[in-house]
């Protein structure tokens, strides 16, 4: 599993690069259990009223 070293560290913008080299590194070490799920959405920004607060 040397080519593990080959996989840049997880930042938000080289997300497609790090995920072409982790999914490399695990076709060369032959792992086939790897779980495939998309990139999560980033959620949006709540709204606020302008009566809206913290208090509770």
């Amino acid at each position: 599993m040397s080519c593990i070293k080959d996989v840049p560290t997880l930042r938000g913008d080289n997300y497609t690069e790090w995920r072409k080299k982790v999914d490399l590194a695990f076709v060369y070490a032959e792992v086939d259990w790897v779980v495939d799920t998309p990139q999560p959405v980033k959620p949006t920004e709540p709204v606020r009223d302008a009566k809206d607060d913290d208090a509770t």
